[in-house]
């Protein structure tokens, strides 16, 4: 199973001929120079100029209605008659009647992916610098493939909730500070979930994710976590643990 991320939250699960996409976005952008620090440029409508085509999805989620996670133009490359698209009620009403609404609390089976929609939301006593993410407007998403359970938290502060997330594999925390945990709560945020290998995502230009990997080796808690380039693979075995490679 391989994992792959692009900014600023955009995930792709890939094993066997199955795919799952998470906020997939920017079809209207496309990602220029060293990819440890994106620069976002302009470009014409349809363009994309990601370093490889991506195949359509058995399944996109979606965590919240802002541009840079749900782009129905994205999600209209990614998808066909079978794809499946779940999203909260007033992203799926948006997307038109292809896309089913979910709420946290949700459990989906899906075939041989189940999925747990879980809250997102910013605090009052958050890092985050502006306070847009409303509880119930946004959600994040645990997703059972494989064996693996793999954590999207969507834009978040560090949230009482997350100490009810169990037996976490991977988990993909925010970092940027502006809508979202900054570095250092999301250290926290990785300290309270305790999974096998945490990945820092939306840094927004604004954090280093090798400062996350840093700051959470320092805590000494046993938790692995890696600052991949856009787009490079990230295998998940199923049985014998994690490795990355380029």
């Amino acid at each position: 199973m391989v994992l792959k991320l692009y900014p600023h939250s955009w995930l792709l699960i890939e094993r066997g001929q199955r795919r799952v996409y998470v906020d997939p976005a920017y079809l209207e952008h496309f990602f220029a120079g060293d990819a440890r620090r994106i620069e976002y440029s302009r470009g014409p409508a349809g363009v994309d100029g990601l370093p490889e085509p991506l195949e359509k999805g058995d399944l996109i989620l979606i965590t919240h209605g802002d541009a840079d996670h749900m782009n129905p133009l994205t999600i209209e490359r990614l998808r066909d008659e079978r794809t499946q698209v779940f999203a909260p009620p007033a992203c799926a009403r948006a997307l038109g009647s292809f896309a089913s609404p979910v709420s946290e609390g949700d459990e989906l089976s899906l075939g041989d992916v189940g999925v747990e929609v879980v809250p997102a939301y910013n605090t009052p006593e958050g890092r985050s610098t502006s306070k847009h993410h409303v509880r119930g407007e946004s959600v994040g998403y645990v997703i059972d493939i494989g064996g693996r359970r793999i954590y999207h938290a969507g834009d978040t502060d560090l949230i009482p909730e997350m100490s009810r997330l169990e037996k976490l594999d991977v988990a993909f925390l925010p970092i940027g500070g502006t809508y979202t945990m900054d570095v250092d709560e999301a250290v926290e945020a990785a300290l309270v979930i305790g999974p096998e290998l945490a990945i820092p995502m939306h840094t927004r230009l604004e954090a280093d994710p090798a400062e996350f990997a840093r700051k959470l080796k320092e805590r000494d808690a046993g938790i692995r976590a890696l600052a991949p380039e856009s787009g490079e693979e990230i295998e998940l075995a199923e049985r014998n643990g994690i490795s990355s490679r380029g």
